[in-house]
């Protein structure tokens, strides 16, 4: 069982971490969907804040809901590595 923890731990983190970074590239100008993948969610909460207000203000709401969610995934994955290192001492 704590070699599939770890497993899912490390999964996690690097989701977590690559989300981030993904993240603050749009944030940073740089359109990182252009390449015609759909992203369902964010992109969508995205399009319908920059109708309402403005693009700037939904492609900044698109980076911190990506950097928000990509921090809840290096999170969990850190603390299940902590706790499979408790496990094992």
């Amino acid at each position: 069982m704590r070699r599939e923890a770890k497993y899912v731990g490390w999964f996690l983190l690097i989701l977590g971490v690559a989300s981030i970074a993904i993240s603050c590239l749009t944030l940073a100008g740089s359109d990182f969907q252009a390449s015609g993948t759909s992203c369902k969610a964010i992109c969508g909460i995205s399009l319908l804040i920059s109708e309402v207000f403005n693009p700037v203000v939904g492609n900044f709401i698109k980076g911190d809901l990506g950097i928000l969610i990509g921090s809840g995934f290096a999170f969990f994955g850190y603390l299940l590595l902590k706790d499979t290192r408790k496990m094992d001492s």
